[in-house]
């Protein structure tokens, strides 16, 4: 059994926090991974198999070929971590936003899109503006290429983020350069992208059930190209 005693000094240990996360590919399963390994509770929605050429940028192994994402992922997560992980399956083509639960028990609730396409993006934000449950905070999300990776932060009651967001960073499918499959991921960008969104929802955390105040730093807006470790990042 996995001992977590060496966190329990953290402001986050042991907060009684949900994180759901659409999408179980790059992003999403070494998110998966560290969020559990750090002792949250995770569901993940996604309705993909995982292909062979997942394996150089995904955290699956070679014998889960063929499987859904979601099953292969559960086995990752429980190979490394003795934690109940929750996944959801959804049918593709169909919106994955209409099987997503709203009796949440946890008095924090944050959205994480770790999707690859701008539609499902879309849909799970809108979800998040329009989930009356009080619950539901923040809205995270994640986008990777290569080398290079932003992460939006957003708060439910922070209107300039949410019409930043919605007028700037949120397009269509038709609208992003199609680039080819080996530009878009290798296994340490999406290892990387996920510790820093796992650090910044520690930061959500502790704000919001230790300090109850903005304490922790956690940007509307964070970049980050590997070539040239440049960093930005953007307050609203």
């Amino acid at each position: 059994m996995m001992n977590r005693e060496r966190f329990k000094d953290a402001l986050w240990y042991n907060n009684k926090v949900e994180i759901v996360i659409g999408g179980a590919g790059g992003i999403g399963s070494w998110l998966s991974f560290f969020l559990t390994r750090a002792g949250f509770n995770v569901t993940v929605y996604d309705f993909d198999t995982v292909e062979e050429h997942n394996l150089g940028g995904q955290l699956f192994f070679a014998h889960d070929v063929g499987q859904l994402k979601v099953k292969a992922l559960k086995n990752v997560i429980t190979e490394f971590n003795d934690v109940n992980f929750n996944f959801r399956y959804y049918n593709s083509g169909i919106n994955p936003t209409t099987y997503l639960y709203h009796n949440y028990s946890s008095p924090l609730v944050i959205y994480v899109s770790a999707f690859d396409n701008m539609k499902a993006r879309t849909d799970f934000f809108n979800l998040f503006i329009q989930q009356s449950n009080e619950k539901v905070k923040w809205f995270v999300d994640g986008r990777l290429l290569m080398e290079q990776m932003r992460i939006y932060c957003i708060k439910k009651n922070n209107q300039a983020a949410i019409n930043d967001y919605m007028e700037h960073h949120l397009f269509l499918d038709s609208d992003v350069e199609d680039l080819p499959c080996t530009m878009k991921q290798v296994s340490h960008g999406a290892a990387m992208i996920a510790t820093h969104m796992t650090g910044f929802i520690t930061n959500i955390v502790s704000n919001e059930l230790v300090w109850k105040e903005k304490v922790f730093s956690v940007p509307y807006m964070w970049d980050y190209i590997i070539p040239t470790n440049c960093v930005t990042e953007k307050q609203l």
